[in-house]
């Protein structure tokens, strides 16, 4: 198994229990200071290591870092809104729609390419994602798409629509992430969008004089967050390595992409979530086409 492929699983293992401990944290101190805590982890603890490679940095490479930042504070803000009113198992689902989107922005535009077998893993592990996704009880009812636009009875999960703007912010996040680990420092790609992003939200967090609120969460769950932003930042380097190492967008996306399957599972587990048969054997074909797709790895 190549270097590339090991860091795209500790990617996979990792979001899921970042994004579980995400959801833990948004519940007892809120999406505002959970975000907030990310950021500025991330500033500290990757700046001792990224001070060298600052003079290698560039005017357009500075651009394209800063565009990275904007896009993932969007999708940051969207994937935490959607977790703090709807189910984990839910919303990692929905997420998962960002695993084709990516792979067509690294077909289009960085001229990856696929074997036909590789294509067939791909699709068992979009089509375990959609029978995870979908409650085929609710299809089997009469008029259901009128009774959702009459709003007596949604299809949709809570956090649904917030969950599908996360997975398009979150492509295109994947995409420029590539974009800029294979042109700059993998870590200082990683530290600066983060920063160009944190700055952008520090600035609202001043404007709304949060900054008390947020330094008083942070003291009394400081255990909670400290572990939350180590995991996060963690799987983040793995994935990031995972591509400068050589791995192809498309296929270490669809490995990450299974990160939904651990975040489903600690859902169920600690969340007490239920979900059908079919979102097992749904889990079950992401996973295994996930592991199959490295055998293929080209």
């Amino acid at each position: 198994m190549s270097g590339a492929v090991l860091l795209a699983f500790g990617a996979m293992f990792g979001w899921g229990l970042t994004d579980f401990l995400i959801q833990r944290t948004i519940k007892k101190i809120g999406w505002l200071e959970t975000l907030w805590w990310i950021y500025l982890a991330s500033f500290i603890f990757l700046l001792p290591f990224i001070i060298k490679s600052l003079p290698t940095l560039t005017i357009e490479n500075f651009g394209w870092l800063f565009l990275l930042g904007l896009v993932g504070l969007l999708s940051a803000i969207a994937h935490f809104q959607a977790l703090k009113i709807g189910k984990l198992s839910v919303v990692e689902t929905i997420i998962a729609f960002e695993l084709p989107l990516t792979i067509l922005l690294g077909v289009i535009f960085l001229s990856n390419s696929l074997s036909v077998l590789q294509i067939i893993l791909i699709g068992l592990i979009f089509a375990g994602i959609i029978l995870i996704s979908i409650d085929f009880t609710r299809l089997k009812e009469r008029h259901w798409l009128l009774c959702y636009f009459l709003k007596k009875r949604p299809i949709l999960e809570k956090g649904a629509i917030l969950a599908v703007i996360t997975a398009l912010f979150l492509a295109l996040t994947n995409f420029l992430t590539a974009v800029n680990a294979v042109q700059t420092d993998a870590l200082l790609v990683l530290w600066l969008s983060w920063s160009c992003g944190g700055l952008v939200f520090l600035s609202y967090l001043v404007f709304k004089n949060k900054l008390g609120q947020v330094a008083r969460s942070g003291r009394e769950n400081w255990r909670l967050i400290l572990i939350m932003v180590i995991v996060d930042i963690a799987s983040w380097l793995c994935f990031i390595y995972s591509l400068s190492d050589g791995g192809e967008l498309a296929v270490i996306t669809s490995i990450t992409q299974s990160y939904v399957v651990v975040a489903m599972l600690l859902g169920l587990k600690f969340n007490k979530e239920k979900i059908r048969p079919w979102q097992y054997a749904g889990a079950s074909l992401a996973i295994i086409g996930s592991l199959l797709i490295d055998l293929l790895d080209k």
